[in-house]
């Protein structure tokens, strides 16, 4: 069996890369991807194919997309973690370390990773007294 995995940063690649494995005899495809507006043309692809696949670490932001993945046939389902609460459980353990400010490197905007990590850390961190001097968003 042959199982494609596609960790991909490039958004313009994804879509092109999933046709690559598809072509190439994947059984099925497991999707990393970076932004909910992927997933539905990915999926179609693996529809027209008749190739399931899975989400890993990444699952949509939007309620909406999760419920139109839903939908298709070939939609294994997902795993991943509350990235809010890891955030959050980082920004306590920064805070009860004696840290009072922070400045936060994560991914571009509109990753549900940094974005939901980000959030949860700042939450935490700042309701302990701390202030997030800065966050910057960055593609590398």
């Amino acid at each position: 069996m042959q199982i494609g995995f596609l960790y991909d940063v490039e958004i313009e690649k994804t879509k092109e890369d999933v046709q690559n494995m598809i072509s190439s005899g994947a059984n099925a495809i497991m999707l990393f991807s970076v932004s909910d507006s992927l997933y539905a043309p990915i999926m179609e692809l693996c529809e027209t194919a008749h190739v399931p696949m899975v989400l890993f670490d990444k699952v949509p932001e939007s309620e909406e997309v999760t419920e139109a993945l839903k939908g298709y046939e070939y939609f294994v389902g997902g795993i991943s973690e509350n990235n809010y609460q890891a955030g959050y459980d980082m920004g306590v353990m920064a805070a009860e370390d004696g840290m009072k400010s922070a400045l936060i490197v994560t991914s571009e905007i509109g990753d549900s990773t940094g974005d939901g990590r980000t959030n949860g850390f700042r939450d935490a961190f700042e309701e302990a007294g701390g202030t997030v001097v800065n966050i910057l968003n960055t593609s590398t």
